[in-house]
């Protein structure tokens, strides 16, 4: 069989015939100058096109075998000849074997379809009708072998896989497919290890899989989930490159409105009005707008899992955009004109992380045209009176992170990932990496832009999941996190099963974080040893557990369970000893927080302290409580958190590093390549000198520049003074002169006591002369200006502290709830953990009710945000929390957090988890 195609000038080929046929003649502008004429391509196919012949196939792609020209002369006879053809299509054929994975109903008898992708084109979708392997396709364990012919894909990257769901039992467990290329006998392997079945995982029965390294364009990929936010959409970066981002694309019209300058990342929640008619399907964009006007141009809100903004829906974008600075007005639209389309919106709310800004718009305004006054676009400003506040919090650092999951059997998962970066200036809560797509799936690397807060340099990740889902297995290869802002790269390796019954059968992991290859913690053992007091009644049958809190961050839950000392652990006035090994070093502890599940026939316990031993370094922290951990004795509270008592200062003999910062001020004339040298001075210790040396590979104390050094030394105690001078190099002499030739202009110098984390600001902004010798005489003498206690040396300071905890439900119908409620308090000196609001006989968060707690914990400081939540269980769970008020029973300062949403599976959001930021 011959397929033809003839070309004629002036007649355009249907959409279906320009897939197959490209005519690159130029068409006739004047048909009086030109000869008419035409091409005819030829197809030879010679195969069947049936169900019941050949290789079943109904689908065949032809490449042209013969172009032929037929130009009519000016004497009107035709003249023909055949065409010669430089870029032939080569046509090929690929072995497809589908293997089925060996779980217990995991084979099908649904229709299976098949398409394959590569850089030169697709197949397009082909049923997997006749397998040279098995009769019956598709079955547990087999291996089904089929053959298609297509044209030169090129470099495969990708296939889609889906059935029908047809006949008795569908569902099917893909293990993987492999496609050889006959000609050139290249394998490619797509690895699926997942259900397909609208009754298993995740309910879908079609997937897209990529091969293991693509870079390109993979729509499953989107940005983080925020517990301060709804179901995410994301936005392209507008000038970003990024092959992972997800979002829908953005229009050229838009494009072209987009102001020049540098992006960041915005966070823009829409709250939509409660009633029938005011949710909408049409377009909606935003703009924000700066001081002077500066602004963002139209951003489009395109809904990712939606068709439409629902009413009470709650909607949360993320989007990188020009940086207006500050947030001054927003002005919000629709895009359709047409009556009954409106869009009645109630909040908006745009958080700017990098910046720490959080600013809340109450709207409760019609874009409509057949609505109120019929604008379809209109402007909220920050000078509205009550409708708009600015909340600011500590400003957050962009990241790039990338997890790769291990390229080994089963390594995929469906539970849901969550981490918590530890850092030098403190750690995150726990951020929340939604499963999205194929996201977490076997030999994938996924990328996801996260601002997290300025912990920097960072010491450790704590990442797990939380064994819930199909497939509750996870191999981790490593996690890579880059600082967007200083290109800095840590990385986490893993190389190890996250599972509950592989391996040591943990699913959370501290991992050290690794920067040049260097692991920034040692790992050390830890004993613990605990004290039952000798009260009677003192002893606990419930379950015990224990954080440890230190410079370099938590140790995360510990569960005292196997005593070492003795064979029933917490029994009256006995010590129980617990060890846990391999453990990432926590550097000086300053905290402990205990508690217990209040499980168990008599789990009152009273408690005399906690001692734990630092294996590595042998020093011991004693942690008194000598309090009751009970529901019904003391304060009711069964949660302690206890201050080291026996923190003492290093002595005088014992090593100290400090480093030592020397700015050089970016005056003319103001840098030189001699020497500096400095002796410390504190409340305990002088220094010797220390020297500073340039050199012609080492060229230090040039001007504008900050040179960094390290001084190890006797501890001096609190510094007081810096005496600083500079002095000739033995290898170039100081020539003859006067004036600025012989002198250095110092700005300051900085330095941080490594052990303790204080750092000491000396100010300079003077000339120093340059002498031929160190003299103390010499010196230029500078007094400590400002000292900055390290997070360290603040906590150990800190006394507990009680706060009342003020929690309003709603006043609508069904806002009460009967789940359990948690929260967790964090304030600038660091959080309460979470804890259970609970009070015995007394049936709680009732509609429009008022419920009050106590929570005691080392002093937060200055409260920045709360996460509260309920475990969805009961039969009422659904909650509408209108604000929390905490009290500081101490100091009787007081922070509102206002809320007034849903906490419910099947409204607004859909979230039952949520942080909160403090209003004024």
């Amino acid at each position: 069989m011959k397929l033809f195609y003839k070309y004629i000038p002036g007649l355009l080929p249907t959409a279906n015939e320009s897939r197959f046929f490209t005519n690159k003649e130029p068409s006739p502008t004047n048909n009086h100058c030109c000869l008419q004429g035409s091409e005819t391509y030829i197809f030879n196919c010679n195969r069947w096109l049936a169900k019941n012949e050949d290789d079943n196939a109904i689908v065949r792609e032809l490449v042209a075998d013969k172009v032929v020209d037929e130009t009519v002369r000016k004497d009107g006879t035709v003249k023909t000849r055949e065409k010669e053809r430089k870029d032939t299509l080569v046509a090929k054929t690929y072995n497809v074997s589908v293997f089925t994975g060996d779980v217990s109903g995991g084979g099908t008898d649904a229709n299976v379809f098949l398409t394959i992708f590569g850089d030169k084109g697709d197949t397009g979708e082909r049923k997997l009708a006749k397998s040279e392997t098995h009769t019956d396709k598709f079955e547990r364990g087999n291996e089904d072998r089929f053959v298609i012919e297509a044209v030169d894909l090129g470099n495969l990257y990708k296939v889609r896989i889906r059935h029908d769901n047809a006949l008795f039992s569908p569902a099917w467990f893909l293990d993987r497919i492999e496609v050889k290329d006959n000609m050139i006998g290249d394998v490619t392997t797509f690895h699926c290890e997942r259900w397909l079945g609208k009754n298993k995982a995740d309910g879908k029965i079609d997937r897209v899989i990529y091969v293991k390294g693509y870079e390109g364009d993979m729509s499953s990929t989107s940005t983080m989930h925020s517990r301060m936010a709804g179901s995410v959409a994301s936005i392209d970066s507008l000038r970003s490159g990024d092959p992972f981002s997800r979002s829908p694309r953005v229009s050229r019209s838009q494009l072209e409105e987009i102001p020049e300058g540098p992006t960041i990342p915005y966070t823009v929640k829409v709250v939509t009005g409660d009633e029938k008619d005011m949710g909408t399907e049409s377009s909606v964009w935003i703009r924000i707008i700066g001081p002077k006007q500066k602004q963002t141009g139209k951003l489009s809100l395109d809904l990712a899992q939606r068709k439409r903004f629902e009413p009470s829906s709650i909607e949360t974008f993320s989007v990188e955009a020009a940086d207006v600075k500050d947030i001054k007005k927003i002005e919000l639209g629709i895009d359709s004109l047409s009556a009954g389309e409106g869009w009645f919106v109630k909040e908006v709310e745009v958080d700017m992380p990098t910046k720490g800004k959080h600013v809340y718009f109450s709207c409760k305004a019609w874009l409509a045209r057949d609505k109120a006054d019929g604008k379809t676009s209109r402007v909220f400003t920050l000078n509205d009176g009550d409708t708009a506040t600015t909340v600011s919090y500590r400003p957050s650092v962009p990241y790039e992170v990338t997890i790769h999951t291990g390229d080994i059997a089963g390594a995929g998962t469906d539970s849901q990932i969550f981490m918590k970066v530890f850092g030098a200036n403190g750690c995150t809560s726990d951020i929340v990496l939604e499963k999205q797509g194929e996201r977490f799936e076997r030999g994938r690397a996924d990328l996801i832009k996260i601002p997290i807060e300025d912990i920097a340099p960072l010491k450790k990740l704590r990442i797990g999941h939380d064994g819930k889902g199909d497939r509750q297995d996870w191999y981790l290869e490593k996690v890579e996190m880059r600082n967007i802002d200083t290109g800095d790269l840590t990385v986490f390796n893993a190389d190890c099963w996250f599972s509950a019954t592989k391996d040591d059968k943990k699913i959370c992991r501290d991992l050290v974080a690794m920067v040049k290859r260097k692991p920034q913690l040692h790992v050390t053992t830890y004993k613990v040893y605990v004290k039952t007091s000798d009260l009677t009644g003192a002893s606990t049958s419930a379950n015990v557990f224990l954080v440890i809190f230190g410079e370099n961050g938590d140790s995360d839950k510990l569960h005292l369970k196997d005593s070492e000392s003795n064979k029933s652990p917490f029994k009256n006035d006995q010590l129980d000893l617990f060890t846990f090994s391999d453990m990432l070093s926590l550097g000086q502890l300053v905290k402990a927080r205990v508690w217990h599940d209040n499980k168990g026939f008599g789990s009152a316990w009273h408690l005399t302290h906690i001692e734990v031993e630092d294996c590595g370094t042998g020093q011991k922290y004693m942690f008194p409580c000598n309090r009751w951990l009970s529901t019904s004795d003391d304060d009711n509270q069964v949660c302690r958190e206890l201050s080291c008592a026996n923190l003492s200062s290093p002595g005088t003999k014992e090593k100290i590093e400090y480093e030592i910062e020397v700015t050089t001020t970016d005056k003319k004339e103001g840098g030189m390549a001699h020497n500096a040298w400095l002796i410390l001075e504190g409340d305990q210790k002088k220094s010797k000198v220390f020297f500073m040396e340039n050199s012609a590979q080492n060229k230090i104390l040039r001007r504008g520049q900050t040179d960094t050094f390290t001084m190890v030394t006797r501890n001096l105690g609190q510094l007081e003074k810096c005496n600083l001078g500079a002095v000739q190099r033995d290898d170039k002499p100081l020539e003859d002169g006067s004036g600025h030739d012989r002198q250095w202009h110092c700005h300051q110098v900085v330095v941080t006591n490594k052990r303790s984390g204080d750092r000491y600001t000396f100010p300079c902004k003077a000339w120093i002369d340059i002498h031929h010798k160190v003299k103390q005489e010499y010196a230029k003498v500078l007094k400590v200006h400002d000292v900055q206690e390290s997070k360290l040396t603040t906590v150990r300071n800190l006394g507990t502290v009680k706060y009342e905890v003020m929690v309003v439900t709603g006043d609508v119908r069904g806002a009460g709830t009967d789940a359990n409620v948690f929260i967790i308090l964090y304030g600038t000196h660091g959080d309460t953990g979470k804890r259970q609001l609970q009070q015995k006989g007394r049936d709680l968060f009732e509609r429009n009710r008022t419920d009050k707690f106590v929570i005691e914990a080392i002093d937060l400081g200055d409260l920045v945000k709360l996460q509260i939540e309920h475990d969805n269980s009961g039969f009422g769970a659904a909650w509408l929390l209108d604000r929390v008020e905490v009290n500081n029973m101490a100091t009787n300062q007081q922070w509102v957090f206002p809320c007034g949403q849903w906490f419910d599976k099947k409204k607004g959001d859909e979230q039952i988890c949520r942080e909160l930021l403090p209003r004024n």
